[in-house]
């Protein structure tokens, strides 16, 4: 009260035009506050929607993948490669999160998980998921090579692409969207306690199979098989459990099978591929570009790993064959038991996988199958052009 009548008595001291400056004065400052509040109010409600907006569209898309393979491995290597590269090209719109070496799932649990949406993308052999998509079991093994195995899969142009025609529609039925992934290996053998040279040699042995067609394929042969998981051949095989095991060489590295079996057979009865697979209504949602960059980040990963996987078959065996080994390329030693052994498989396939799949799709099939046997195509022509 004293500070404003201190005030007021000096102002009825002025002359009246300084009054009116004074006056003046007063109000423009109190203009100017009340501006300054206005703004200040619709600073407060318009920028945090604009913050949000931004936070929004600049928000990384989290992606969750389960690895397969042990860290080291060529496929997890292969997917390491993937996530870099898809992470480079979004410019950080894409963020991954890596669980190698089954840390999180594998196998079915995987193809589960995903399916549900616990995580976005996995690691997947696509014969694993046989009991809900039977069309899997054609894929292998049918004994081709790496460019038959291209152009049947994946090249509609050769007379091929069952990947396309004939499993991603039956994936998108299980709320899935199956992609292209990396090669795990070429040669696809056996290692067994005992020594094989021909077909009959593998008569009452009890193998590990991965899957049915595998299945069907060894007691085409003769052999006994018994399905389970990778992680459980080690002390299947130490305890005698089982004789021996069906996969790719650098499966009988890295999971160290080498350490309590000692002799190996190279089959060349299938290309081994680590597919991927991404939960449907994720995927859907991503963008056209975000799409894109995934697909095309999955190309370029998996000619790398074709190329490393192909490599590295010499490798495997000079590595094994130190260990002690006793490697023998039944395609090369013996011509005509392995072709034996191939059209055995053939027919056990045509009788006990043809009758769960319809006899169109059995059909079409089998003219992929031949179709494209002969056809001009490289696996890395198909790889570079084929469509998603």
């Amino acid at each position: 009260m004293k500070i404003s009548f201190c005030r007021a008595w000096v102002l009825t001291l002025r002359k009246p035009s300084d009054m009116r400056k004074a006056n003046k004065r007063e109000g423009d400052k109190v203009m100017k506050k009340r501006v300054m509040f206005v703004c200040l109010m619709a600073a407060a409600l318009v920028l945090p929607a604009l913050a949000g907006a931004q936070t929004a569209k600049g928000k990384a898309v989290e992606v969750r993948i389960t690895g397969h393979m042990p860290v080291g491995q060529l496929c997890t290597v292969a997917c390491e490669r993937f996530i870099k590269d898809a992470e480079t090209r979004s410019q950080g719109a894409l963020k991954f999160i890596h669980y190698p070496a089954g840390q999180l799932a594998m196998d079915v649990k995987a193809f589960e998980m995903c399916k549900r949406g616990g995580i976005e993308m996995a690691q997947f052999f696509v014969n694993r998921a046989v009991g809900l998509v039977p069309e899997t079991d054609l894929t292998v093994p049918y004994f081709d090579d790496p460019d038959w195995f291209a152009r049947r899969m994946y090249d509609p142009s050769s007379g091929g692409g069952l990947f396309y025609k004939l499993l991603r529609g039956k994936f998108a039925q299980q709320g899935l969207q199956v992609m292209t992934g990396f090669m795990h290996s070429p040669e696809h053998s056996t290692m067994t306690s005992k020594p094989i040279s021909k077909m009959a040699d593998y008569r009452g042995l009890k193998l590990r199979s991965s899957g049915r067609s595998l299945s069907v394929a060894m007691e085409s042969w003769g052999a006994k098989s018994v399905v389970m998981s990778s992680a459980d051949v080690y002390m299947a095989l130490q305890r005698g459990t089982i004789d021996g095991a069906n996969s790719g060489l650098t499966t009988f590295r890295s999971r160290k099978w080498f350490e309590v079996i000692n002799h190996v057979q190279l089959l060349w009865e299938l290309v081994a591929s680590l597919d991927i697979i991404a939960n449907l209504k994720w995927w859907n949602g991503l963008s056209p570009d975000l799409q894109k960059i995934i697909e095309e980040s999955l190309r370029s990963s998996a000619i790398w790993s074709w190329d490393e996987a192909m490599k590295e078959v010499d490798d495997d065996i000079k590595f094994l064959t130190e260990k002690g080994l006793k490697i023998v390329d039944l395609k090369k030693a013996a011509p005509e038991e392995w072709e034996k052994m191939r059209l055995a498989n053939l027919a056990a396939q045509e009788k006990l996988v043809g009758p769960t799949v319809s006899p169109e799709m059995w059909k079409e099939h089998v003219r992929m199958l031949n179709d494209t046997k002969g056809a001009a195509k490289t696996w890395r022509q198909v790889l570079q052009t084929m469509k998603w």
